[in-house]
């Protein structure tokens, strides 16, 4: 593997890892019963962001999709840094295991196909 390659797939996969641990903390969870909107758990693949409740929810808005409510009054959030470090880390290494995949794929596919020189370039004038 070439040196470039090599940074570019690290950096790359830091920030898909960011940005696959951060979607994961405001894409919405399902939620059963109203009961279960008392604990709610968003993160992915460990769940790091726990979410609490004082409301009274009516019973028939259940079974539902529910998103992270993180800047409303009546709902306390609870960031776990752990969860979140093992989230992220799974999340980095599974962005660079398809990164390196990708590169290799293209690399197998440029060694039976080379890229196409153009004409202008094999052209050698006659007269110079």
């Amino acid at each position: 593997m070439k040196k470039t390659a090599i940074i570019l797939i690290i950096v790359f996969s830091i920030v898909i890892g960011f940005v696959i641990t951060a979607v994961s903390a405001v894409c919405p969870v399902w939620i059963e019963t109203y009961k279960d909107v008392y604990g709610m758990r968003f993160g992915f693949p460990f769940p790091f962001t726990e979410q609490t409740t004082d409301m009274v929810f009516n019973s028939g808005y259940f079974p539902r999709y529910f998103a992270p409510q993180y800047f409303h009054e009546a709902f306390e959030t609870e960031f776990m840094v752990l969860p979140f470090i093992f989230s992220l880390i799974i999340n980095i290494l599974f962005a660079a295991a398809i990164c390196v995949c990708i590169y290799f794929i293209h690399r197998s596919y440029r060694n039976k196909h080379p890229k196409k020189t153009h004409k202008k370039d094999e052209y050698i004038p006659v007269f110079n």
